[in-house]
């Protein structure tokens, strides 16, 4: 029969043996390399409807891809619009207009659009007007988009 102090004295070594195998644990994890950063910035703005609707903001709940970009243009510096997959059919149809009210999709400042894959999320022009009219000082990067339909100015 063991003592009251052989029992004591493998219980106390126990319990460091646990306590040095925690300290050792934190130690590799923190050493352990930190996650690579996503390669997109995140959004600034998501997308939450395919209606070519112009409302004048873009808000958690309403938000279509010309409130997005208008938003973008108004807020300065680069910014992201994430487009969910499905068809984006320009509807404001009209040309000559430099506002992104009508017609094409116009782009003041830098943006990159990231959609949710070329065979489903697709930019339609409609057949009326280009798609995307992109001025000389913005930056513009469109990912994992089909953009279809759009039609040239004949001068």
């Amino acid at each position: 029969m063991k003592n009251k102090r052989t029992v004591a004295h493998n219980f106390a070594q126990g319990i460091h043996v646990l306590v040095i195998a925690t300290l050792l644990a934190g130690l590799a994890l923190s050493l352990a390399p930190a996650q690579v950063a996503r390669a997109i910035d995140p959004a600034d703005y998501t997308v939450t409807k395919v209606g070519d609707t112009n409302d004048g903001t873009c808000d958690v709940s309403d938000c279509s891809l010309r409130e997005a970009i208008t938003a973008a243009n108004a807020a300065g510096g680069h910014q992201s619009i994430d487009l969910p997959a499905g068809t984006y059919t320009l509807t404001r149809t009209s040309s000559g207009e430099d506002g992104n009210v009508w017609g094409d999709l116009d782009i003041t400042d830098d943006v990159t659009i990231n959609g949710a894959g070329a065979e489903t999320t697709i930019i339609d022009g409609n057949g009326t007007d280009r798609v995307l009219h992109v001025f000389s000082s913005a930056t513009v990067v469109v990912g994992d988009v089909t953009i279809r339909n759009g039609k040239a100015d004949d001068g």
